[in-house]
Protein backbone atom coordinates (compact mmCIF):
# COMPACT_ATOMS: atom_id res chain seq x y z
CA UNK A 1 0.00 0.00 0.00
CA UNK A 2 1.51 3.60 -0.64
CA UNK A 3 0.22 7.20 -1.39
CA UNK A 4 0.62 8.26 -4.98
CA UNK A 5 2.41 11.68 -5.13
CA UNK A 6 -0.43 13.09 -6.84
CA UNK A 7 -2.72 12.70 -3.92
CA UNK A 8 -0.64 13.61 -1.48
CA UNK A 9 -0.18 16.46 -2.95
CA UNK A 10 -3.86 17.13 -3.00
CA UNK A 11 -4.87 15.78 0.08
CA UNK A 12 -1.70 17.56 1.61
CA UNK A 13 -2.14 20.99 0.89
CA UNK A 14 -6.01 20.76 0.85
CA UNK A 15 -6.08 19.79 4.48
CA UNK A 16 -3.24 22.86 5.01
CA UNK A 17 -5.19 25.59 3.50
CA UNK A 18 -8.67 24.74 4.83
CA UNK A 19 -7.14 24.49 8.45
CA UNK A 20 -5.53 27.43 7.81
CA UNK A 21 -8.46 29.28 6.50
CA UNK A 22 -10.56 27.97 9.59
CA UNK A 23 -7.81 29.95 12.09
CA UNK A 24 -7.56 32.49 10.03
CA UNK A 25 -11.42 33.11 10.56
CA UNK A 26 -10.54 32.77 14.33
CA UNK A 27 -8.26 35.74 14.27
CA UNK A 28 -10.58 38.26 12.06
CA UNK A 29 -12.57 38.80 15.25
CA UNK A 30 -9.22 40.26 17.26
CA UNK A 31 -11.14 43.98 16.40
CA UNK A 32 -14.15 42.29 19.07
CA UNK A 33 -11.75 42.31 22.02
CA UNK A 34 -10.96 44.18 24.75
CA UNK A 35 -7.46 45.67 25.68
CA UNK A 36 -7.20 43.17 28.46
CA UNK A 37 -9.13 39.80 28.19
CA UNK A 38 -8.43 35.90 28.02
CA UNK A 39 -10.24 33.77 25.55
CA UNK A 40 -11.01 29.75 25.69
CA UNK A 41 -13.17 28.60 22.98
CA UNK A 42 -14.09 24.76 21.34
CA UNK A 43 -15.62 24.30 18.12
CA UNK A 44 -17.19 21.83 15.54
CA UNK A 45 -15.97 22.05 11.76
CA UNK A 46 -16.85 20.65 9.01
CA UNK A 47 -15.36 20.67 5.27
CA UNK A 48 -16.11 18.64 2.00
CA UNK A 49 -15.00 19.02 -1.37
CA UNK A 50 -13.39 16.79 -3.89
CA UNK A 51 -10.28 19.35 -4.08
CA UNK A 52 -9.83 18.68 -7.77
CA UNK A 53 -9.73 14.55 -8.29
CA UNK A 54 -11.95 12.19 -8.86
CA UNK A 55 -12.78 11.55 -4.82
CA UNK A 56 -14.99 13.45 -3.02
CA UNK A 57 -13.29 14.26 0.53
CA UNK A 58 -13.88 15.35 4.03
CA UNK A 59 -12.14 17.36 6.48
CA UNK A 60 -13.61 17.46 10.53
CA UNK A 61 -11.73 19.13 13.35
CA UNK A 62 -12.53 20.16 16.30
CA UNK A 63 -10.33 23.24 17.36
CA UNK A 64 -9.72 24.56 21.27
CA UNK A 65 -7.65 27.44 21.22
CA UNK A 66 -6.95 30.21 24.33
CA UNK A 67 -6.03 33.52 23.62
CA UNK A 68 -4.61 36.50 25.73
CA UNK A 69 -4.52 40.37 25.12
CA UNK A 70 -2.46 42.84 27.25
CA UNK A 71 -2.85 46.22 25.80
CA UNK A 72 -0.83 46.16 22.42
CA UNK A 73 -0.27 42.48 22.62
CA UNK A 74 -2.57 39.87 21.65
CA UNK A 75 -0.65 35.82 21.76
CA UNK A 76 -2.80 32.98 20.45
CA UNK A 77 -2.44 28.97 20.59
CA UNK A 78 -4.51 26.95 18.55
CA UNK A 79 -5.28 23.04 18.59
CA UNK A 80 -7.51 20.73 16.33
CA UNK A 81 -8.26 17.20 16.56
CA UNK A 82 -9.35 16.10 13.27
CA UNK A 83 -10.19 13.53 10.91
CA UNK A 84 -10.12 12.76 7.36
CA UNK A 85 -10.99 10.21 4.79
CA UNK A 86 -7.48 9.01 2.95
CA UNK A 87 -7.57 7.75 -0.38
CA UNK A 88 -4.58 5.54 -1.17
CA UNK A 89 -3.69 2.89 -3.81
CA UNK A 90 -2.58 -0.57 -4.03
CA UNK A 91 -0.79 -1.17 -7.36
CA UNK A 92 -0.91 -4.98 -7.69
CA UNK A 93 2.39 -5.38 -9.98
CA UNK A 94 2.43 -8.85 -12.39
CA UNK A 95 4.54 -11.71 -11.77
CA UNK A 96 7.97 -11.58 -12.97
CA UNK A 97 8.88 -13.26 -16.25
CA UNK A 98 10.01 -16.87 -16.78
CA UNK A 99 13.66 -17.42 -16.25
CA UNK A 100 13.99 -14.84 -13.50
CA UNK A 101 13.17 -11.12 -15.59
CA UNK A 102 12.19 -8.21 -14.59
CA UNK A 103 8.46 -8.31 -13.33
CA UNK A 104 5.54 -7.06 -15.80
CA UNK A 105 4.14 -3.85 -15.43
CA UNK A 106 1.09 -3.17 -13.35
CA UNK A 107 -1.41 -5.53 -14.10
CA UNK A 108 -4.40 -3.45 -12.01
CA UNK A 109 -4.48 -0.55 -9.47
CA UNK A 110 -6.77 -0.67 -6.61
CA UNK A 111 -7.83 2.42 -4.79
CA UNK A 112 -9.03 2.53 -1.58
CA UNK A 113 -10.62 4.94 1.29
CA UNK A 114 -9.75 4.51 4.84
CA UNK A 115 -11.21 7.13 8.02
CA UNK A 116 -8.34 8.54 9.56
CA UNK A 117 -8.51 10.94 12.78
CA UNK A 118 -5.92 12.04 15.49
CA UNK A 119 -3.71 15.55 16.45
CA UNK A 120 -3.98 18.48 13.65
CA UNK A 121 -1.46 20.79 12.86
CA UNK A 122 -0.73 23.15 15.73
CA UNK A 123 -1.19 27.11 15.05
CA UNK A 124 0.95 29.83 17.31
CA UNK A 125 0.62 33.60 16.62
CA UNK A 126 2.09 36.23 18.28
CA UNK A 127 0.54 40.19 17.36
CA UNK A 128 1.56 43.41 17.98
CA UNK A 129 -0.66 46.31 17.99
CA UNK A 130 0.82 49.72 16.53
CA UNK A 131 0.16 52.26 19.33
CA UNK A 132 -1.25 54.58 16.10
CA UNK A 133 -4.09 56.41 17.74
CA UNK A 134 -6.64 56.60 15.48
CA UNK A 135 -10.11 54.83 14.58
CA UNK A 136 -7.68 51.94 12.46
CA UNK A 137 -6.12 49.86 14.62
CA UNK A 138 -2.77 47.90 12.81
CA UNK A 139 -1.42 45.07 13.25
CA UNK A 140 2.18 42.97 12.99
CA UNK A 141 2.10 38.64 13.49
CA UNK A 142 3.92 36.30 13.39
CA UNK A 143 2.36 32.64 13.33
CA UNK A 144 4.02 29.35 13.38
CA UNK A 145 2.37 26.15 12.25
CA UNK A 146 3.99 23.03 14.09
CA UNK A 147 3.51 20.29 11.81
CA UNK A 148 2.29 17.98 14.44
CA UNK A 149 -0.65 16.41 12.14
CA UNK A 150 0.55 12.87 10.54
CA UNK A 151 1.10 13.49 6.50
CA UNK A 152 -0.05 10.00 6.30
CA UNK A 153 -3.24 10.32 7.80
CA UNK A 154 -3.88 13.35 5.83
CA UNK A 155 -4.17 15.18 9.04
CA UNK A 156 -1.28 17.90 8.17
CA UNK A 157 2.32 18.41 6.57
CA UNK A 158 4.96 16.86 8.95
CA UNK A 159 6.72 20.13 8.52
CA UNK A 160 6.83 23.76 10.07
CA UNK A 161 5.43 26.56 8.40
CA UNK A 162 6.49 30.51 9.21
CA UNK A 163 4.43 33.45 8.29
CA UNK A 164 4.32 37.34 8.70
CA UNK A 165 1.44 39.00 8.57
CA UNK A 166 0.23 43.03 8.52
CA UNK A 167 -3.44 43.55 9.52
CA UNK A 168 -6.23 46.13 9.90
CA UNK A 169 -9.50 46.85 10.94
CA UNK A 170 -11.35 49.76 10.94
CA UNK A 171 -15.13 51.07 11.33
CA UNK A 172 -16.79 52.32 8.41
CA UNK A 173 -20.13 53.73 8.68
CA UNK A 174 -21.92 51.34 10.46
CA UNK A 175 -20.04 48.29 9.47
CA UNK A 176 -16.42 47.11 11.18
CA UNK A 177 -14.09 46.58 7.83
CA UNK A 178 -11.02 44.41 8.77
CA UNK A 179 -8.33 42.26 6.83
CA UNK A 180 -4.52 40.68 6.62
CA UNK A 181 -2.16 40.43 4.13
CA UNK A 182 0.68 37.61 4.67
CA UNK A 183 3.78 35.63 3.66
CA UNK A 184 4.13 31.81 4.61
CA UNK A 185 7.39 29.80 4.24
CA UNK A 186 6.08 26.40 3.77
CA UNK A 187 8.19 23.25 4.86
CA UNK A 188 8.09 20.67 2.47
CA UNK A 189 7.49 16.94 3.39
CA UNK A 190 9.65 14.22 2.13
CA UNK A 191 9.14 13.65 -1.60
CA UNK A 192 6.38 16.53 -1.91
CA UNK A 193 7.60 19.71 -2.99
CA UNK A 194 5.49 22.86 -1.90
CA UNK A 195 5.36 26.49 -2.31
CA UNK A 196 6.00 29.80 -0.58
CA UNK A 197 2.81 31.55 -0.62
CA UNK A 198 1.40 34.95 -0.29
CA UNK A 199 -2.39 35.10 1.07
CA UNK A 200 -4.57 37.73 2.69
CA UNK A 201 -8.21 38.15 3.53
CA UNK A 202 -10.62 41.15 3.49
CA UNK A 203 -14.06 40.62 5.72
CA UNK A 204 -16.61 43.16 6.76
CA UNK A 205 -18.85 43.04 9.94
CA UNK A 206 -22.45 44.54 10.35
CA UNK A 207 -23.18 44.53 13.75
CA UNK A 208 -27.27 43.69 14.88
CA UNK A 209 -29.48 44.64 17.81
CA UNK A 210 -28.57 42.11 20.97
CA UNK A 211 -25.29 41.86 20.87
CA UNK A 212 -25.27 39.98 17.55
CA UNK A 213 -23.24 40.42 14.68
CA UNK A 214 -23.10 39.41 10.45
CA UNK A 215 -20.80 39.00 7.73
CA UNK A 216 -19.03 37.67 5.15
CA UNK A 217 -14.55 36.67 5.07
CA UNK A 218 -12.92 36.09 2.13
CA UNK A 219 -9.76 34.38 2.08
CA UNK A 220 -7.19 33.85 -0.54
CA UNK A 221 -4.28 31.84 -1.26
CA UNK A 222 -1.66 31.11 -4.11
CA UNK A 223 -1.21 27.67 -5.26
CA UNK A 224 0.54 25.28 -2.93
CA UNK A 225 1.74 23.21 -5.28
CA UNK A 226 2.95 23.07 -9.12
CA UNK A 227 0.00 22.40 -11.25
CA UNK A 228 -2.68 22.91 -8.65
CA UNK A 229 -5.02 26.30 -8.23
CA UNK A 230 -4.73 29.28 -5.79
CA UNK A 231 -7.21 28.71 -3.19
CA UNK A 232 -10.31 31.29 -3.00
CA UNK A 233 -13.10 31.04 -0.29
CA UNK A 234 -16.28 33.31 1.29
CA UNK A 235 -17.29 32.43 4.83
CA UNK A 236 -20.56 34.11 6.34
CA UNK A 237 -20.94 34.30 9.63
CA UNK A 238 -22.74 35.21 12.42
CA UNK A 239 -22.31 35.77 15.94
CA UNK A 240 -24.09 36.62 19.12
CA UNK A 241 -23.27 37.35 22.66
CA UNK A 242 -25.28 34.60 25.14
CA UNK A 243 -23.75 36.36 28.45
CA UNK A 244 -21.60 39.53 29.26
CA UNK A 245 -18.96 36.34 29.01
CA UNK A 246 -20.38 33.73 26.64
CA UNK A 247 -20.54 34.57 22.68
CA UNK A 248 -21.84 31.65 19.94
CA UNK A 249 -20.30 32.49 16.76
CA UNK A 250 -20.94 30.28 13.24
CA UNK A 251 -20.62 29.97 9.85
CA UNK A 252 -21.50 28.96 6.24
CA UNK A 253 -18.10 28.13 3.87
CA UNK A 254 -18.17 27.89 0.37
CA UNK A 255 -15.28 27.14 -2.11
CA UNK A 256 -14.60 28.65 -5.49
CA UNK A 257 -11.56 26.85 -7.08
CA UNK A 258 -10.61 23.04 -7.16
CA UNK A 259 -8.10 23.88 -4.45
CA UNK A 260 -11.19 24.79 -1.91
CA UNK A 261 -13.38 22.71 -0.23
CA UNK A 262 -17.04 22.46 -2.55
CA UNK A 263 -18.42 23.96 1.31
CA UNK A 264 -18.36 23.83 5.29
CA UNK A 265 -19.83 24.86 8.01
CA UNK A 266 -18.71 25.49 11.55
CA UNK A 267 -19.87 26.49 14.78
CA UNK A 268 -17.46 28.06 17.60
CA UNK A 269 -18.33 28.21 21.73
CA UNK A 270 -16.35 31.45 23.31
CA UNK A 271 -15.85 32.11 26.72
CA UNK A 272 -14.29 35.58 27.63
CA UNK A 273 -12.83 36.64 31.12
Amino acid sequence: MKFTSLLLIVSISATLLVTQSSYALERATEYLRTLEETNISVGLEYDRGDFGTDQTSYYFQVPLSISYRKNDYLVELWVPFAATNATTENIIVGAPERGGGPPNPPTSTITEETNEYGLGDIFFAATYFLPIRSRTEYSLTGVIKFGTGEPDKFLGTGENDYAVEAGFSTPVGKTHLYGALGYQLTGDPPGVELNNVFYGRIGNALPLRDNREVGLSLYLSEALAAGRQSFTELDIFYSAMLSRDRRIYSYFRKGFTDSSPDWGLGIRYIYRY
